[in-house]
Formats: C-alpha cells, structure tokens, sequence
C-alpha cells in the first residue's frame, strides 16, 4: 500500500516511518469499515478517531489521516487483506489492543450496533484474534443479556463460585 513515504526496494526492510505509515493506513482502513457498518458516519467517531491518531501518531499526522479518512469512507475496504497485513506484522498483544481500539470505536457514538458488532467479528477472525477475547472485548461495549458473562469469560449458568472466581481473576488482570 502506498502511504506516500515510498516503498521499500526489493532486498531491504521498511524503514520505521514507512512502517509507522502503513500501519496508519491499516488502522484507517479498519476505522472506516467499523464507523460505516451501521450506514452513519457521525462526528463523535471522527473526533474518536482524530483523538486517537493525535495522541499516538502526534499533531503533524491528524490532519493527513482525517484526508485518508474521507477517501476510505467513500470507498469500499477490504478487511481480509488489511488484517492480515497486520497479523502478520504485529504480535498477538498489539493486534488485542488493536482490537480494543476499534471495539471503542463502534461505541463512541453511544450505540453499537449488531451490524457494528458483526463487521468487529469479521476484523476479528483476519487479525487472528481469538474467539474468547474477541468475545470478551465485544461484550465490554456492546450490551445484551449474555454481555457481563461474555467479559467474565464464563457460561451463563455458572455456579455463584465459578462466578466468584472470574470476577477475582478479572479485577487482577
């Protein structure tokens, strides 16, 4: 993907600001597939968005990431090669932070939708999340019935010590 900065030649590794580049447009990309899935693009997940970049990529990148921003959500994105440009390129912990970010993302306008929630289980599946902490990050911001259980990582008819035990593990994590 080209971000501007050029590409590396054949035989030589990506230089840190090209990586830095590519892994904006990546995250970009991923934004823009999680703020469209509902059909609204609303100001409070842009400034989310911008927030974001500003305290992570600094000033000199908002601007030119909220360009960027404008073209994807024009645009169709294609989630399975981006994320696995990024599984490939990240370890497991930084693609779960990653993953946190975007699950933030779909909640920043005070709803998050099932169709939100199922473009977030796609993203999962091509960074290479797991099932459980795919889960588990979701049902922080997404409410419905089963979402206190889903955080816990226990089933619904969990003994009240089963219950005690993973609410012991979570507040140590």
């Amino acid at each position: 993907t080209g971000t501007g900065a050029g590409s590396a030649s054949a035989g030589r590794g990506y230089s840190a600001q090209e990586q830095r580049n590519s892994f904006l447009v990546s995250l970009l990309v991923l934004s823009s597939a999680v703020i469209r899935a509902d059909g609204k693009t609303l100001r409070s997940e842009l400034d989310y968005v911008r927030g974001f970049v500003l305290q992570n990529f600094g000033a000199n990148a908002v601007d030119e990431a909220m360009r960027i921003m404008e073209e994807l959500n024009r645009k169709e994105v294609d989630i399975r090669s981006v994320g696995a440009q990024i599984a490939g390129n990240m370890n497991y912990s930084q693609r779960l932070q990653l993953f946190h970010y975007l699950a933030q993302l779909a909640a920043a306008d005070g709803e998050f939708s099932a169709s939100e929630k199922a473009v977030l289980e796609s993203i999962a599946v091509s960074i290479g999340i797991s099932a459980e902490d795919m889960n588990s990050v979701i049902a922080m911001f997404y409410k419905d019935t089963r979402s206190a259980y889903d955080v816990l990582e226990i089933k619904p008819d969990a003994t009240d010590d089963e219950v005690t035990k993973a609410t012991k593990t979570e507040t140590s994590r």
